[in-house]
């Protein structure tokens, strides 16, 4: 095997072609990560679907501390959440 300059010319050619056509799709690809990262888990647009996830969360705190009574009662207030009619 001999050392061929035009061959390690030609790759590396064709390796800053192709970064210099892939560098907008890689930056684009990036931004539209970012963006998807920062809109979270659940954007909810629903105030009454933003009080149930409120209330969800106080009722597994009340759970790991024990406390079934307060439990009970974020159930029963989900329940009456969900039963009444949207205006």
């Amino acid at each position: 095997m001999t050392f061929d300059a035009e061959l390690v010319v030609r790759v590396v050619a064709a390796v800053a072609a192709l970064s210099l056509v892939a560098s907008p799709l890689v930056v684009a690809a990036g931004k539209q990560a970012k963006a998807w990262w920062a809109r979270g888990v659940i954007a909810p647009t629903d105030p009454a679907l933003e009080d149930m996830t409120t209330i969800l969360e106080i009722a597994n705190r009340l759970r790991l501390a024990k406390n079934e009574d307060g439990v009970d009662l974020c159930e029963k207030l989900i329940s009456v959440m969900l039963a009444s009619p949207k205006e």
